[in-house]
């Protein structure tokens, strides 16, 4: 065997392994930010980019030009599920989502709510101490 094509080899061997390690991280990475959302986003909170999570931990990033039935019309342009096996183009399409700002308008919006229940609470408080 030639000097190149050995080095091509180990390079290409090294490049596959950084490539799956890498990978498992991502996974993982994933799985730990779906995971978070599940426990800590009150239920029926709906979520900003055209995004849905379910009870089952099936996270899906919806088409806006579909219909709006989310549950039975909508299209899923990626799906990632808590503890599943992701392919590499739906952990590329999650990761995009994250990089074009998610969780930025993920934590506006739960600012935002928790705001309003702030400002509703102190209005029930003044009411209940009024009465």
């Amino acid at each position: 065997m030639n000097d190149g094509l050995t080095e091509s080899v180990a390079r290409l061997y090294r490049a596959g392994s950084e490539h799956s390690q890498q990978t498992v991280k991502l996974r993982k990475a994933v799985d730990s930010l779906l995971s978070w959302m599940d426990k800590n986003l009150p239920t029926g909170f709906v979520l900003p980019c055209d995004c849905k999570l379910w009870p089952s931990g099936e996270f899906a990033r919806l088409s806006s030009t579909g219909p709006v039935n989310l549950f039975f019309d909508q299209k899923a342009l990626f799906k990632v599920t808590i503890g599943h096996e992701h392919t590499l183009n739906e952990l590329l399409g999650f990761s995009k989502l994250i990089a074009d700002g998610f969780l930025d308008k993920l934590s506006e919006k739960l600012e935002t709510q928790a705001m309003a229940f702030q400002k509703t609470s102190k209005q029930i408080d003044s009411f209940v101490v009024q009465g």
